[in-house]
C-alpha cells in the first residue's frame, strides 16, 4: 500500500508540471524511464554499481519495486520497519508536496469561458 502512495504522489507531481509546460509528453516518458530505473523494475537496485545504487537509495522510487519484494522475499530481516517507515516517510512528504503543487497550479488556471 505504500508502494502505490509512493506512486501516487510521483505520477501527481510529474503531471502538476504540465500547468508550468507546454506539453507534457516529454514528462512523462522521462517519469517513466526514472521510475523504472531508480525503481528497481528494470533492473533489481542489488545488481547496479555503488554509485548509482547509493543515488537510487536516496530517491523516493525504491518504495514502489525494489522495498516492497525484498519484504515480500524477507531479505530485510529486522530492517523491515525501517524499510516502512522510510516509504511512510516518502509518502507523507510526497503528497504533502503534491497538495502544495496543486494549490500553486490553481492560482495559474485561467478558465475561459462562453
Amino acid at each position: 500500500g505504500l508502494g502505490a502512495l509512493i506512486k501516487f504522489g510521483v505520477l501527481y507531481l510529474t503531471c502538476m508540471l504540465a500547468f508550468w509546460t507546454n506539453n507534457g509528453w516529454g514528462i512523462v516518458h522521462a517519469r517513466m524511464a526514472v521510475t523504472q530505473l531508480f525503481s528497481g523494475a528494470l533492473v533489481p537496485l542489488t545488481f547496479m554499481p555503488e554509485w548509482l545504487r547509493g543515488l537510487a537509495e536516496a530517491l523516493p522510487f525504491q518504495g514502489m519495486v525494489y522495498l516492497p519484494s525484498t519484504i515480500y522475499l524477507g531479505r530485510l530481516g529486522d530492517g523491515v520497519f525501517g524499510a516502512l517507515g522510510s516509504q511512510a516517510a516518502w509518502a507523507v512528504a510526497l503528497l504533502v508536496t503534491s497538495r502544495l503543487a496543486f494549490a500553486q497550479a490553481m492560482r495559474k488556471v485561467t478558465i475561459h469561458g462562453g
